[in-house]
């Protein structure tokens, strides 16, 4: 009886814990991971219309920097001062799932390093705050 009480308190916090973070839901598209150190891919796929991308890291640019980021077949563009890659002014439908691909100078930890951005409605949403 006590371990039941004590599941059902857990599983009532975890529910108030995940509400706000579902509730507002995310803005910078869903991305699905894979791959390590230099090497990264996955797919993308988000319910706006997106008309830009750019991938990035957390570290800072000396340290580590996107050497090549291509997304539904198109190669972006490197942008050497901030260390991202980037395609603008893509018309990409709602809900299509595209395949991606990173490499980086240096190894990356984790896919927790890299910052995807998207740009729908005339702004960026990125994983880790707006750009």
């Amino acid at each position: 009886m006590r371990h039941a009480r004590w599941l059902t308190a857990v599983l009532v916090l975890a529910g108030a814990i995940a509400l706000p973070a579902t509730a507002g839901g995310n803005d910078w598209g869903t991305w699905m991971f894979s791959g390590h150190g230099k090497s990264w891919s996955g797919t993308f796929f988000d319910s706006h219309r997106v008309t830009g991308f750019v991938m990035g890291l957390t570290s800072l640019v000396k340290y580590n920097s996107v050497t090549s980021f291509t997304i539904g077949g198109k190669t972006c563009k490197l942008g050497a001062s901030h260390g991202t890659g980037y395609c603008y002014y893509v018309h990409i439908p709602a809900n299509k799932k595209l395949n991606w691909t990173l490499t980086t100078r240096r190894p990356a930890a984790s896919s927790a390093a890299l910052v995807p951005c998207i740009m729908f409605n005339g702004k960026f949403h990125c994983r880790y705050g707006n750009g």
